[in-house]
């Protein structure tokens, strides 16, 4: 399996991106699982693409592995984009850091705190030379105080959200994901190693066949995912180009749905789909 070294020693950032990227048919490591303990790079460029660059490059050459790194900053508004490129830099610990942006906004209105996180990540391929950048942003405000809490790092504790109405550490790691500025660059991140490492496939949309008052359903063969493997569904999914299916089929009949349903007991949607059918089948008795 491919392994793509996620260039950060911030555990917190680490522990983010593998829980986005985890389900990608790849393997990700971190600067503690390649055995050796290299010295940390200058990030003296002037923009977050630069450092990130700097960075995936430092990496994949000390390590020979395809790596991908991240650099982030906070630009408040009131303070003319400061910290910004430097944000991880203007202290020496994350407190300090936090401190220094609340005192220079002291006595600021909420409307004057407004503030952006940008994230750009960059992955780089020592063999290919292949470099790939993608970059997010996040809107919001700076609080008047910090939030005391072991969740999260950096500036979490200042930072609120306006779309979610809550600031960063109050947020799981899938929730900060969903709307963060470094989950908005790993999704599109994603979505290029996805296309570059994942397999290809053939999409087949769900099929509902009805012949003779039973439906047609299909038993999955899937003995990689233990949890859906030998359950009965309707017929359709996705298989990889050039692959065999052998699938065991059976019809069954309407006063059968009732158990059907167990399959898809998490799924309202599909339990809405279900419901439906039912309903339509005992009504024109199909």
């Amino acid at each position: 399996m491919m392994k793509i070294l996620i260039a950060t020693t911030n555990e917190g950032k680490f522990k983010e991106i593998k829980s986005f990227l985890g389900d990608l048919p790849v393997k990700l490591v971190s600067l503690g699982d390649v055995g050796t303990k290299y010295k940390e790079p200058a990030e003296d460029q002037p923009t977050l693409e630069g450092n990130a660059i700097l960075k995936a490059k430092y990496y994949a050459e000390k390590t020979g592995l395809i790596s991908l790194a991240d650099d982030g900053g906070l630009f408040v508004d009131a303070l003319k984009a400061w910290p910004g490129v430097k944000s991880a830099r203007i202290a020496d610990s994350k407190s300090r850091r936090n401190e220094l942006v609340l005192g220079k906004l002291k006595g600021k209105t909420w409307k004057k705190r407004t503030a952006r996180f940008r994230a750009v990540l960059a992955i780089y391929d020592p063999k290919t030379k292949d470099l790939y950048l993608t970059n997010g942003e996040t809107a919001g405000h700076i609080l008047e105080k910090a939030i005391d809490s072991d969740n999260g790092f950096g500036y979490d504790p200042i930072f609120y959200v306006d779309e979610k109405k809550k600031a960063y550490v109050e947020m799981s790691v899938v929730e900060k994901n969903s709307c963060s500025h470094r989950g908005k660059a790993l999704a599109q991140m994603k979505y290029f190693l996805r296309k570059q490492f994942g397999s290809r496939h053939i999409v087949v949309p769900l099929a509902i066949i009805i012949k003779d008052g039973k439906a047609l359903i299909a038993k999955r063969n899937d003995p990689h995912n233990k949890k859906f493997h030998g359950t009965w569904e309707f017929p359709g999914g996705a298989v990889e180009y050039g692959e065999t299916i052998i699938m065991e089929i059976k019809w069954i009949n309407p006063g059968e749905y009732s158990k059907f349903k167990l399959i898809f007991k998490n799924n309202e949607l599909f339990k809405s789909i279900i419901g439906d059918l039912v309903g339509i089948i005992e009504k024109y008795k199909l």
